[in-house]
């Protein structure tokens, strides 16, 4: 408790001094004064904000205004193929859930939920990836890349990991899944503002490893449109759009984990750049045509069924 008390007044008299001797101070040393090294960790960014309001003559008081943005995983039973309860695994598993989070939810469980699982000894691996895609490159191969809802995913989707003898699909009619359970947690935890996205894990050319992707979401604007707005120097910009969906799916296979971490659920909060919307206002908003889509020209490569 005095080493509590003692940073604070510490803290104190740095705001209170003036403002030369303030910046010649470490930063770093004020933010550990004030949070602590063990608040400084991966699942919080703390941004830190200097308001000047003027005193007296030549004093100045600064506050820093500390804004976190986490990122909480959720660790629940394991869901079993072929079929499995997802919304019964979120009324047992859930923590409470505060107004303006985001819910990224692996594909996996939501196929399952649906009983998109398909027994290994019933059907050939590669005409099962063939009859799930909606466009395939050259030849079938175990892994191919595909196009499967608008999105470049190897094999269409199906996934043996984690299938305990099962080929576990993509689901179908996830819109329609994603908002039930945007209603069921909302009247769960009697929320307002609410998102929900589907995540799976996907490559990117010329780099190793996997990243989140999203399938699509619901309750909130997918896309932040920048187009019109000016940068640092006044330019106005002319294409540049934030794809939120997808920016926050990519972290999500890192925190989920890949193997038999049972963390099929984490939950984003804090961020203030989501605009939530219970109607669909933008209908596949975080889509692009292949005709105006930077990567067209690749993408003819592939053939529809």
């Amino acid at each position: 408790m005095c080493l509590f008390i003692f940073r604070r007044l510490l803290l104190l008299c740095l705001f209170i001094f003036k403002r030369r001797f303030f910046f010649k101070f470490p930063i770093t040393v004020a933010k550990s004064y004030l949070f602590g090294s063990h608040h400084l960790n991966l699942h919080r960014l703390v941004k830190l904000f200097l308001i000047k309001s003027t005193l007296r003559r030549n004093f100045y008081t600064y506050v820093l205004e500390a804004v976190c943005v986490k990122f909480l995983k959720v660790k629940t039973r394991v869901l079993v193929p072929p079929k499995d309860d997802l919304l019964a695994v979120l009324d047992e598993f859930l923590p409470e859930i505060c107004n303006g989070d985001i819910l990224l939810i692996a594909t996996k469980v939501l196929a399952i939920h649906q009983g998109r699982c398909v027994s290994k000894g019933k059907v050939d691996k590669l005409k099962l990836i063939e009859d799930e895609a909606d466009s395939l490159s050259e030849g079938i191969s175990d892994p191919c890349l595909t196009i499967k809802n608008s999105a470049l995913i190897p094999n269409s989707g199906v996934d043996e990991s984690n299938g305990n003898g099962y080929y576990i699909l993509w689901p179908r009619n996830i819109e329609n899944l994603l908002r039930k359970i945007h209603t069921f947690v909302s009247d769960k935890f009697h929320l307002s503002n609410l998102g929900v996205i589907s995540v799976d894990s996907c490559v990117l050319p010329m780099r190793i490893g996997t990243v989140g992707i999203s399938q699509d979401c619901f309750g909130f604007l997918p896309v932040i449109d920048l187009v019109g707005k000016n940068d640092l120097f006044g330019r106005p910009l002319k294409m540049s759009r934030i794809n939120v969906a997808d920016s926050l799916a990519g972290i999500a296979p890192l925190l989920m984990g890949e193997a038999k971490e049972s963390c099929p659920v984490v939950i984003a909060r804090g961020i203030e750049e989501i605009s939530f919307s219970k109607e669909r206002l933008q209908p596949n908003g975080h889509l692009i045509d292949k005709e105006s889509d930077l990567f067209g020209n690749l993408l003819k490569f592939f053939r529809k069924k």
